[in-house]
């Protein structure tokens, strides 16, 4: 055999040993899925380990990271905080519950759907749980596992509007909030908070420093107001002169 021959064959073995290593190497030992859920969701874990698990053997260098997110979103209840893969043969993915804090209702269709505190479609319910707060707006759409979409003059107050839980305080004390844009009918943007007392806060020009007057508000109410002044029937929140004010109207 010629030496040239038996040189082509050293080098061919080689790379196909090479080849054969990497792709060893590179073959997906573990698939380590993080839970963070409630004891209610524990068997969803099993199912969804099952689903990854079938990646196990493969190609880390040709997992499709997207197509596992297409899996996951079989779960909407679940956030999916990490996604990535941990070479040289390792996915790795963090899923925590979402936390369920408001609902709306289509006034198309009356259908109601649960959202997370980012406002994200986490489920389609017929009876709606106690202790969520229901948040009163036009619907555009909707998609489980997608933040809602509103109608375009009250998309703009939707994330001012969620950022009402500022703490787990307010999520037991707010019961609805209601976005109002400016209109021919009404001159000033104004958003609603109905408090679980009864208490309605107004907030007026929400566009304007609106973060800075929902915060006021809520302070204000929770600081400044006796037990008997949470009861009263309607309380402003305001700018003048630049200073955000608060005062209340008249009592039930």
């Amino acid at each position: 055999m010629k030496k040239s021959t038996i040189i082509s064959l050293v080098i061919f073995m080689f790379v196909v040993l090479s080849v054969i290593a990497v792709f060893s190497v590179f073959t997906v030992k573990n698939v380590d899925v993080s839970f963070n859920v409630s004891d209610e969701l524990k068997y969803e874990t099993n199912e969804i380990q099952d689903k990854l698990d079938k990646y196990l053997g493969k190609n880390l260098m040709f997992v499709d990271t997207e197509e596992i997110s297409t899996i996951l979103n079989d779960y909407p209840y679940l956030e999916v905080l990490s996604l990535k893969k941990s070479w040289p043969n390792v996915i790795k993915v963090e899923l925590t519950e979402r936390q369920k804090v408001y609902y709306v209702s289509n006034s198309d269709n009356g259908e109601k759907y649960i959202l997370d505190v980012n406002g994200v479609v986490v489920e389609k319910v017929n009876t709606v749980p106690n202790g969520l707060i229901e948040l009163k707006t036009e619907i555009k759409s909707v998609e489980l596992n997608s933040k809602i979409v509103l109608q375009d003059d009250y998309q703009e107050f939707l994330s001012l509007s969620l950022s009402v839980i500022l703490n787990d305080f307010f999520t037991n004390t707010v019961k609805a909030v209601e976005i109002c844009p400016a209109s021919a009918e009404q001159a000033e943007s104004v958003i609603y908070l109905e408090m679980s007392t009864g208490l309605k806060i107004e907030i007026y020009k929400a566009n304007e420093r609106g973060n800075d007057k929902l915060s006021f508000a809520l302070e204000y109410y929770d600081k400044s107001l006796s037990d008997r002044e949470k009861y009263v029937h309607s309380f402003i929140v305001f700018e003048e002169n630049g200073q955000i004010k608060a005062g209340y109207t008249e009592y039930n």
